[in-house]
């Protein structure tokens, strides 16, 4: 897998070289599964159901985790590289939800947090 390489704040950006970063195998299917991970429903014009239901999960009151967490394992594992995810943890700091993946890979075993 290739894919643009960006930095940890997702920016992409360019190499020593002048030119646009990639990342590739394993790196590349951690970017991959983290933007698919801030992906809300409706961002992707040509396939408006895919992302996550941000509003009906996360900005309701109160928030519905599971719905988001089952939303959130579908994204991740379909993924192209991504064969399984071991553990899934959601946390909420303040107003804030975060998430940590162990993801089981053809490259290997990835973390992925956001």
């Amino acid at each position: 897998m290739i894919t643009l390489d960006t930095t940890a704040t997702r920016d992409i950006f360019v190499d020593a070289q002048g030119n646009l970063a990639f990342a590739r195998d394993a790196q590349a299917i951690a970017n991959v599964t983290a933007r698919a991970a801030m992906t809300r429903r409706g961002d992707m014009v040509l396939f408006p159901e895919r992302g996550l239901p941000m509003f009906e999960a996360v900005w309701n009151s109160p928030p519905r985790l599971a719905l988001y967490e089952a939303a959130l394992r579908a994204r991740l594992l379909a993924v192209r590289g991504v064969q399984e995810i071991e553990s899934l943890l959601l946390t909420r700091e303040g107003g804030v939800l975060r998430y940590r993946a162990q993801l089981r890979t053809i490259y290997g075993p990835r973390t992925v947090n956001g």
